[in-house]
């Protein structure tokens, strides 16, 4: 997890993600894209993050791609 984001507010937006991602509005929302939600766990999502990094940093590094 980001370490400068304290515990409290990470469950607090997991938590209202979670609800949201819930709702019938949601999933028609992602079955209208093909999708379904799904929702990570804090530990999940910094586990993904940190895969995703290790995937593709240095692909991305070499690449000299930059966000405008």
């Amino acid at each position: 997890m980001a370490a400068a984001t304290p515990r409290p507010i990470v469950e607090r937006l997991h938590a209202e993600i979670a609800r949201i991602a819930a709702t019938d509005e949601a999933r028609e929302w992602f079955a209208s894209l093909g999708a379904e939600p799904g929702v990570l766990t804090p530990v999940e999502m910094d586990e993904l993050v940190k895969r995703e990094h290790a995937r593709f940093g240095q692909l991305i590094h070499d690449a000299r791609i930059k966000i405008d």
